[in-house]
């Protein structure tokens, strides 16, 4: 199984110094994005997905639809070069949602 990330290109750098081979730098409309996360969450060998925080925020309803039909690869959002951003993370919001109210 293989680690990939969904990032912007200064996030991208670093992981890419910690030797993540597959890199995908981040389209700008929110259309290619979705296609470059469904591309990502498809592949049989990625077993974790790191993508960033700002394209988490910009997919939120569709990356949760996708993990309702399928939870394989864990996705797991971080902070990108801008820091935290505020509001509800993809771990609150996927709880949220598997436990029917907001913890």
């Amino acid at each position: 199984m293989n680690a990939c990330i969904l990032a912007d290109k200064e996030t991208l750098t670093g992981f890419q110094l910690a030797g993540i081979k597959k890199c995908i730098e981040a389209a700008e409309s929110k259309e290619e994005l979705l296609n470059q996360f469904i591309s990502l969450h498809r592949e049989k060998e990625t077993g974790v997905i790191i993508i960033s925080q700002e394209i988490s925020m910009k997919l939120r309803k569709e990356i949760l639809k996708v993990l309702e039909e399928k939870s394989l690869p864990a996705v797991i959002e971080i902070p990108d070069k801008n820091g935290v951003i505020e509001g509800e993370s993809l771990i609150e919001a996927i709880t949220n949602k598997a436990v029917g109210s907001k913890m």
